[in-house]
């Protein structure tokens, strides 16, 4: 009898660590060890976006230096312009420009050889622009085409030009800015004889 029952015992304590051990696999999940609480990634920056195409209108002072086939004094006169940014690297614009003191010099003559040969020039072109730089400094070079007119007092000259160019903008602000430019107007036809060389200084407004 006493052996039957310690052999009861035996079996019974067999079966309860057995059931200890299985309620850890089979039961409820032992639970990890505490360990330092994770890091939240940082944000990622945001790059600031290119800005979208802007008009912008600007308007400067200038002097012309004369390149014409017969003597005539440099002339100082205005430009206007009014264009659209593309994006950073391109920009379209129209550009009126007038030399309003004339090439004149009441003492040399004309391409015909006659006294009085001051000449009244205006010119309106289409221009493309290429800002390689960004930034403040945005150097740029321009090329454009358009109708150019050069009058003197026995004769009228009218016809198409090209225009080239290099110039510099710098932002003063993100929408005010100053530019300066040197061009060259090539004229053809009848405007061959009065190429001009249009050095500038003016400011200009971003509509942004």
């Amino acid at each position: 009898m006493k052996k039957h029952l310690a052999s009861v015992i035996c079996v019974s304590v067999l079966l309860a660590s057995a059931s200890s051990a299985f309620a850890g696999a089979y039961g409820e999940p032992v639970e990890p060890e505490e360990g330092p609480a994770p890091v939240a990634a940082p944000p990622m920056a945001v790059e600031e976006e290119t800005p979208a195409g802007y008009f912008y209108l600007g308007a400067g002072g200038l002097f012309s230096i004369e390149n014409f086939s017969c003597d005539a004094d440099h002339a100082w006169g205005y430009n206007v312009r009014a264009g659209y940014r593309i994006n950073n690297w391109v920009a379209a614009e129209a550009m009126w420009e007038h030399p309003v003191s004339d090439f004149d010099d009441a003492d040399k003559v004309d391409g015909f050889g006659r006294l009085n040969g001051d000449v009244d020039v205006w010119n309106v072109t289409a221009n493309g622009k290429i800002y390689p730089v960004h930034g403040r400094f945005q150097p740029y070079a321009l090329v454009g085409a358009g109708y150019g007119q050069a009058d003197l007092p026995h004769d009228d000259n009218g016809g198409f030009i090209a225009r080239f160019g290099i110039g510099l903008d710098v932002l003063i602000t993100d929408n005010f800015g100053l530019d300066t430019e040197v061009g060259y107007v090539l004229g053809t036809g009848a405007l061959g004889n009065y190429d001009q060389i249009p050095i500038s200084v003016g400011f200009f407004y971003n509509f942004i």
